[in-house]
């Protein structure tokens, strides 16, 4: 995590170019989404991050369906992203399937798998 820090930093300009939702369990903030304009019919999620402790307890679900719901009402026919590696299992089960791969903007020669879901 320390390596990716500065690519997962969300800029306050961020804020403004993205559809950003968080989570919050007794107003503490416990995970959140970016979600990019439909360019081309994909919107892309960036970033998308729940508290390590809280991963498998339903929050990342939660944010995934507010997530399909914004993407579809901005116009989108496919959300895509590129998972971090033992992110890949859950994001199969939201219904995303590997599409490719794009290059570590943190890791020299690390790739992620790029993934798909199709919103039909």
């Amino acid at each position: 995590m320390a390596m990716c820090r500065e690519e997962l930093a969300i800029a306050e300009r961020t804020l403004s170019q993205r559809d950003v939702w968080v989570a919050e369990i007794e107003g503490t903030i416990v995970g959140f989404f970016g979600l990019e304009a439909p360019e081309d019919g994909v919107s892309v999620v960036n970033p998308i991050f729940v508290e390590p402790d809280l991963q498998q307890g339903g929050v990342g679900r939660a944010l995934w369906r507010k997530l399909e719901e914004r993407a579809r009402a901005a116009g989108a026919r496919a959300i895509g992203l590129d998972s971090d590696p033992h992110a890949v299992g859950f994001y199969e089960k939201m219904g995303c399937r590997i599409i490719g791969w794009s290059p570590s903007g943190s890791i020299p020669g690390r790739k992620l798998p790029k993934m798909e879901k199709p919103l039909v």
